[in-house]
């Protein structure tokens, strides 16, 4: 007999008996709670003490070293802390069950993840629980909801000021600018609803038009995980092309005088260097996450009629259909759930609305991609258009996220000196000082330099042939 407990705190919440033989196994699984405890103190053992854990890791005392982060004593360091948390993706008092969840105006994210009264409160918890680093969420929309250039520097300050309590409970951090499938419009959250305006989307049709699938239009009960296919939707796969490869898909599509690709990624990077800058003096912030879970839209893909094989889960539309149905046509599309389960075809967009604004057609249609003919039928003009730009094939990591990353990094530094960049994705980087993690390598002054060299050269070029 063998037996195995888990103590999580309040709750020991499996305990399990094993017993068996070469051929019998028998599981007995039996929930267990502890007393409860009172408020004060909550979260620590009987006689009153915290978890043994290692202190603190702080600014500038981190190294890299091959495949490990160590201390100022050569030691290997493992991170021990959680996400904190999921509330911060929602500005304060909205709902994600009904429109009202999709406000834009007087909003706020003052007090997510928490009130700063409460902060310490939770921070002791977590102290308690021996967790001395937090992967800190932030939004760009938290930042910069109210326009282009517009900072809440209330809650910069607010940000500042709970990450500063952090440290005085023995916990550092390291910023994520968290967003999923572009934004609350598109299903998730993350970038203001003035990006989706830029691009010409109206942002109040574009669950019915087929454009984006949302909770707070779709309400309950809401379907398991739906939120994902939306990286397949016109909405979110058109942002994030714009966002890495406007400059080349896009060429057309210009914001006060520059190509989306550039005037987007000026104003995220801008807002996270705003946010940097106030915390450049805390000594628990090691570092930023470049952007959670980044998508590349529809670059690299070889042809817009083909759909994913690997997003088959609610309604499930080619990039092609997507386009129809941003322009107004209802289109029955394959239909999967549970997800890979086929369940037939299910209209999108029966109510025939545009995705986007009066004015403004459908920005692949502007660019060529695909057209109406005579009978009002949607004709594919190029359904390899994202697969390859001015005669060779793209390299869609090494072409569009490195460069976004390494401008990133590249500010980020500059606004706090010191500061480790993680990287959230899984891809093979040019730059030979960043790998994907765990695999770290040390950096380098020169290879920065070299860096900074190429990209001078590069912005000198662009201005050659703007000229």
């Amino acid at each position: 007999m063998f037996f195995l407990s888990f103590d999580l705190g309040l709750l020991s919440w499996l305990t399990a008996f094993i017993t068996g033989s070469s051929s019998f196994m028998l599981w007995f699984v039996v929930p267990t709670f502890q007393e409860s405890y009172p408020k004060e103190g909550y979260g620590r053992k009987k006689r009153g003490e915290g978890l043994s854990s290692p202190s603190q890791p702080v600014k500038g005392e981190l190294r890299i070293d091959g495949e490990w982060l160590k201390d100022s004593e050569n030691r290997r360091v493992l991170l021990r802390g959680v996400n904190l948390g999921g509330s911060s993706k929602m500005p304060v008092g909205l709902r994600t069950n009904d429109a009202s969840g999709l406000e834009r105006k007087g909003i706020t994210f003052v007090g997510r993840p928490f009130p700063l009264e409460e902060a310490d409160e939770h921070l002791e918890r977590l102290a308690c629980w021996g967790l001395t680093f937090l992967r800190f969420l932030v939004t760009w929309e938290a930042v910069e909801h109210e326009g282009p250039g517009v900072y809440d520097r209330e809650y910069l300050t607010y940000v500042r000021d709970v990450i500063r309590k952090a440290g005085q409970h023995g916990i550092s951090v390291f910023v994520d600018p968290h967003q999923d499938v572009w934004s609350r419009w598109t299903g998730g959250d993350g970038a203001p609803a003035w990006t989706l305006d830029a691009a010409g989307f109206e942002v109040s049709r574009l669950h019915e038009s087929g454009a984006a699938f949302t909770h707070q239009h779709h309400g309950d009960p809401l379907p398991s995980m739906m939120w994902i296919p939306n990286h397949m939707r016109l909405a979110a796969g058109t942002m994030f092309t714009l966002f890495f490869g406007g400059r080349d898909f896009a060429p057309l599509l210009t914001v006060e005088g520059k190509n989306i690709q550039d005037w987007l990624q000026e104003h995220y990077i801008r807002a996270m260097v705003a946010l940097a800058e106030t915390l450049r003096d805390e000594p628990n912030v090691l570092g930023f996450d470049t952007l959670n879970e980044p998508n590349l839209g529809m670059i690299g893909w070889e042809d817009v009629r083909r759909k994913s094989a690997y997003l088959k889960h609610g309604w499930c539309a080619s990039w092609f259909e997507s386009f129809q149905l941003g322009e107004g046509k209802a289109l029955a599309v394959d239909y999967y759930y549970p997800s890979y389960v086929w369940n037939g075809k299910k209209t999108l967009n029966a109510g025939r609305v545009r995705a986007w604004r009066e004015g403004r057609e459908c920005v692949w249609k502007q660019h060529g991609v695909w057209d109406v003919d005579e009978r009002g039928e949607a004709v594919l003009l190029k359904p390899h258009y994202f697969q390859e730009v001015r005669g060779r094939k793209v390299n869609a990591m090494g072409d569009y996220f490195v460069p976004f990353l390494r401008r990133f990094m590249t500010a980020i530094r500059k606004a706090s000196p010191g500061s480790f960049i993680f990287i959230d994705r899984d891809t093979d980087f040019e730059d030979p000082t960043a790998e994907h993690c765990p695999r770290f390598s040390q950096r380098s002054e020169g290879v920065e330099q070299e860096q900074e060299q190429e990209q001078e050269q590069e912005q000198e070029q662009e201005q050659e042939q703007e000229q």
